[in-house]
């Protein structure tokens, strides 16, 4: 029987330490917020929820694929998804201190399963183009999956939020 091991392309790993190292800067900055217990349920609406979640994170992934297009200004990419990382780690922290425990594991898991491998992925399509001559930058038809992947990660941050 055949034992093969995942090879993961030694890009991805330094990708994923990158986005790990700010997201682990902004929870340690977010040590010094002081958050108040009690939360108030907002008054935004599913629809208001949905549209500012997807809003927020369209921009980015419109940018950092935009920018990858550029030879030479693919670490504005990564200066991009080191924002991103960083004010997911604050809003990590600030949510665990002030929200029910659930409701910040359903925020954090939507996160996990959803932005981090969609900013992985791009950012590894980034550094390949830029890297190597032969790579073909991603398509229309990427960028559409990867906003498809956007707006349903928007309606579950707006289901949850909703239920809050």
């Amino acid at each position: 029987m055949n034992n093969k091991k995942l090879k993961i392309a030694p890009i991805i790993k330094i990708i994923i330490i990158f986005m790990l190292c700010s997201f682990i800067f902004g929870v340690l900055l977010a040590l010094k917020i002081n958050v108040t217990e009690t939360v108030t349920k907002s008054n935004s609406s599913f629809i208001e929820i949905m549209f500012f979640t997807f809003m927020m994170n369209f921009w980015y992934i419109l940018l950092i694929w935009h920018f990858g297009k550029i030879k030479g200004v693919f670490l504005l990419c990564y200066f991009l998804v080191f924002l991103k990382c960083f004010f997911l780690g604050i809003t990590f922290l600030v949510n665990l201190k002030a929200l029910h425990i659930l409701s910040f594991l359903k925020y954090f898991i939507t996160d996990l399963v959803i932005l981090f491998p969609l900013y992985i992925v791009m950012l590894y399509d980034v550094s390949l183009y830029n890297f190597y001559e032969q790579k073909q930058y991603s398509s229309i038809k990427q960028i559409i999956v990867y906003l498809i992947l956007v707006l349903v990660y928007s309606l579950l941050c707006s289901i949850i939020g909703s239920t809050i």
